[in-house]
């Protein structure tokens, strides 16, 4: 009885990872196929909203977030946006080691017509050989192989980003911490 009930535990949780898997396509194929329209969108009421909520969500509401404003306006589309920053934001938190606070930083610059939104954390670090790895769909770097996810979530946000205009970079280091960077147009650069 009891391996029984162990057999079907099992059978459950794969039923759920590949659940999750098959929602992460789904997710991935709409970033890439779907019409996107740019308009004009402030990051700073996108990443209040994300931030909010971030901390209703149980697992991650124990982070430290600090948003130094202004985060300046893009022309971006509202929903792929949201999900990009959403993403980094999760990351930020949950790659974190065991027993450590997860802090993030948000800051934002201007330059040639341009906005660069950072999200900085306390996390895990990504090696300089791993940076290009962690953008490809379903691979998982050894770091992180005992926290959650399945590698879509940073393909799903280059995707976005790219569709938009716009650019990703990462800087990290295996001692701790990461600091991605999403670059798109100014909203006022356009007429």
């Amino acid at each position: 009885m009891r391996m029984a009930k162990s057999a079907a535990l099992r059978l459950v949780g794969a039923a759920a990872r590949m659940e999750r898997q098959i929602e992460d396509l789904l997710e991935y194929s709409r970033a890439s196929r779907s019409e996107l329209q740019l308009e004009p969108v402030s990051l700073v009421l996108i990443v209040h909203e994300l931030i909010g909520r971030v901390q209703r969500d149980p697992t991650l509401r124990n982070a430290q977030i600090v948003v130094q404003e202004p985060l300046g306006w893009v022309l971006a589309n509202r929903i792929t946006l949201q999900q990009v920053i959403l993403n980094l934001l999760v990351n930020a938190i949950t790659f974190v080691r065991a027993g450590v606070q997860p802090i993030v930083n948000i800051s934002a610059s201007e330059h040639d017509g341009k906005v660069r939104l950072c999200v900085e954390d306390n996390g895990i670090g990504i090696s300089q050989e791993d940076r290009e790895r962690v953008f490809h769909i379903f691979e998982r770097l050894p770091a992180a192989e005992s926290y959650p996810g399945l590698g879509v979530g940073l393909t799903v946000t280059r995707r976005g980003i790219e569709r938009m205009g716009g650019t990703i970079s990462i800087e990290s280091s295996t001692t701790g911490g990461s600091r991605f960077c999403i670059e798109l147009q100014h909203a006022d650069a356009r007429t």
